[in-house]
């Protein structure tokens, strides 16, 4: 992001071998109460803990506060799984 190469980056990593073939696995369910997304990938997963609050020391990073913006903007519940490569969100429907 520093060096505006962000979708290049992207580009070349999805040509990599390493990550060419990876696939990704959503699930959604709705029930009468919630619509829950689930999304596993088959990455090494991330240490999600440090993310998912706004911390002030990352006011300003180029990265870093998009799941903390997402758990409060979009979501009535974000929960990141074991390792970090699955996620559960949860957005509660209208009572009828």
């Amino acid at each position: 992001m520093n060096e505006g190469r962000w979708a290049e980056e992207v580009e070349t990593r999805l040509q990599h071998p390493d990550y060419a073939d990876r696939r990704v696995n959503v699930t959604l369910e709705k029930t009468a109460n919630a619509n829950c997304v689930t999304i596993t990938d088959q990455g090494n997963g991330f240490d999600w803990q440090t993310y998912v609050e706004f911390s002030p020391e990352r006011v300003f990073d180029l990265h870093g506060r998009g799941i903390a913006m997402s758990r409060v903007i979009s979501f009535d519940s974000l929960e990141y799984l074991g390792r970090g490569n699955s996620v559960v969100t949860t957005v509660l429907r209208p009572s009828s």
